[in-house]
């Protein structure tokens, strides 16, 4: 794996704790307004996503880590739904 390679599944890493520890989410809504800061999280956690499927290794066979990296950013891609999924289940009842 070239330098390259892992400078992009290094980047794709951050985006994955920062994103996926919801610190981002939080300071990107509760900083940039809920609407702008939902959009910028799903903008960085579709990029993680993006450096992941571009680090290549040379073979046609991807790596663990590019596949673990690519799809841990999809996932976190859909934290915000359930954020707010909770929000509105369980907030009213308190």
């Amino acid at each position: 794996m070239n330098l390259y390679s892992k400078c992009y599944l290094l980047l794709s890493l951050i985006f994955i704790v920062f994103n996926g520890s919801s610190i981002g989410f939080i300071i990107y809504c509760a900083r940039l307004g809920e609407l702008f800061g939902t959009v910028l999280f799903h903008f960085t956690a579709l990029l993680g996503a993006l450096c992941a499927s571009i680090a290549d290794d040379g073979i046609l066979k991807k790596s663990y880590y590019q596949s673990f990296f690519f799809y841990m950013n999809l996932i976190i891609f859909f934290l915000p739904y359930y954020y707010f999924l909770i929000e509105i289940k369980l907030l009213p009842l308190m």
